[in-house]
């Protein structure tokens, strides 16, 4: 049936001129209208060839046609609880579904990921990949759509996060809640008998928890190891979340530091109580609306830079490809999250500083010969990075001054590797991705002092030259404004952002 006109309505709440104009993209590649026509708070679409499609649109509510006003699914999504509650949101809810699991840092916004699912015209049955998919929003989102995903990452906390994710989707929030009785039946009887033993992880987290709260953490733990699958993931995940709120690390800062804030006044097994609560709770008013759904969709503990080594590497398999990757001089991830790592066993106390060298954008090197090396390789250009990249490089070199710390002086060799790193990832994703098909990045544009004055590091533009030497077409760089972050290293967060597009 041909409909002559549609009246789409924006959510209820403020929007960056970046998504609007992603909204006008995405009813362009879904509903394909003969003319829009803006309106304020709506839009007018005439002739639209696929008017059913409406209501996949991210940034609007309702559509009225033919008199009736209809939800788009992103509202009932992002609504869930509050529809429910006889209650309307006036802030995008980035936190609908089981995306508000666990406050993983650094998260992609998952309203971004699924409007350039449909923008670039995702379906049903295709494969995308992210390969550097964090806590998972690219791989819920894609669940949500019936999408199949991959995702890689070398920090095996955000691997457990994202699975346990995908896991709550596939499972029923009653079972959920019997499991939760059960597990706290168990670690009432363990509590008591707990003796902390005195191996070196142990020690490791007695020096940052006060023993009363690691004696509780342990007897969690164990008692996790009697819940099935993945109901186990899923308290193990929410647990590690309050972590630093119960620590003697300061919850406010990235760095090891500590604390002198004064711990919750919330005990700290209710804390985890109302967690669960409130996390099935959401579970359920989601799945009452849109039932269990099933996915197969997995992230796996690796390095994007490896993939073409491992057995799950299927050539030239993806439809899309889609990521947030680490900017140069990345969050310190590891160190942020460097108690939940090592209280999960996912690795050692040890192994911490190691495993925060080997991310891409790490602030430091491992050791000196390291970075002499990285130095040589800067000014001789020894790894053959585009010339725009080594001449950046080389420039803030020659800015460095006597009263630059040790920091400072390692920074211009950090960036050359950030940069071969990058093209090595860009490679790995090349040979993944099927011809004429789509790499999007989200990339953060970022800034350093060095010499006394600020350089802007214009991260998004120096990767698109990477891309072009590995064969990549620039389809697009277009500029967002990023989204205010709060609490944790609220003022270091990255203020602008980047949409790059490469095709194969």
């Amino acid at each position: 049936m041909e409909i002559n006109e549609i009246d789409l309505f924006w959510h209820n709440y403020k929007f960056f001129p970046y998504e609007k104009k992603f909204a006008l993209r995405e009813i362009e590649s879904l509903l394909t209208p003969k003319n829009i026509e803006e309106k304020g708070n709506s839009i007018t679409l005439k002739f639209p060839q696929n008017h059913t499609l409406f209501n996949k649109l991210v940034y609007f509510s309702h559509a009225r046609i033919e008199e009736n006003l209809l939800e788009t699914i992103q509202f009932q999504y992002e609504n869930t609880l509050k529809l429910h509650e006889k209650a309307k949101s006036k802030r995008q809810n980035t936190r609908y579904s089981v995306h508000g699991l666990h406050e993983y840092k650094g998260k992609f916004n998952p309203q971004v990921v699924k409007v350039l699912y449909n923008i670039f015209g995702i379906k049903p049955g295709d494969k995308i990949l992210d390969p550097f998919c964090g806590s998972g929003t690219s791989l819920v989102e894609a669940a949500h759509s019936h999408i199949d995903a991959l995702g890689t990452d070398i920090n095996p906390l955000a691997v457990m996060i994202a699975n346990a994710k995908i896991a709550s989707l596939n499972m029923p929030w009653r079972r959920l809640l019997d499991l939760k009785k059960s597990f706290f039946e168990i670690f009432d009887r363990l509590k008591d008998d707990i003796v902390l033993s005195n191996d070196t992880r142990t020690q490791y987290l007695r020096s940052w928890f006060p023993e009363d709260t690691l004696i509780k953490m342990e007897a969690l733990r164990l008692a996790t190891s009697s819940i099935e699958e993945p109901a186990n993931s899923i308290f193990l995940i929410i647990v590690s979340n309050l972590l630093r709120e119960y620590s003697l690390q300061e919850p406010s800062d990235l760095r090891i530091r500590r604390r002198n804030s004064p711990f919750p006044e919330k005990p700290f097994i209710a804390a985890i109580e109302n967690s669960i609560d409130s996390f099935v709770h959401q579970l359920k008013r989601f799945q009452s609306d849109f039932g269990i759904m099933s996915s197969k969709n997995t992230a796996y503990n690796l390095d994007i830079r490896i993939f073409d080594e491992k057995e799950i590497k299927q050539k030239e398999s993806f439809d899309f490809a889609i990521t947030s990757p680490p900017y140069a001089t990345a969050l310190p991830y590891i160190d942020t999250q460097r108690l939940s790592l090592v209280w999960l066993n996912l690795i050692n106390a040890s192994q911490i500083k190691e495993l925060e060298s080997e991310l891409i954008g790490s602030r430091e090197f491992k050791m000196k010969l390291e970075q002499e090396k990285w130095n040589t390789n800067l000014h001789k250009n020894k790894l053959n990075l585009p010339e725009s990249i080594h001449t950046f490089c080389k420039k803030l070199s020659n800015s460095l001054i006597s009263s630059d710390g040790f920091r400072k002086k390692a920074l211009p060799s950090l960036l050359y590797r950030y940069f071969y790193d990058m093209e090595v990832a860009f490679q790995s994703v090349y040979n993944q991705l099927k011809p004429e098909k789509y790499f999007a990045l989200i990339v953060g544009h970022n800034h350093t002092m060095i010499g006394g004055k600020r350089t802007e590091i214009n991260t998004p533009e120096l990767l698109t030259f990477v891309g072009e030497k590995i064969g990549f077409q620039i389809e697009e760089v277009t500029k967002l404004e990023a989204y205010h972050r709060y609490g944790l290293n609220s003022s270091n967060a990255v203020q602008s952002e980047s949409l790059i597009v490469f095709k194969k």
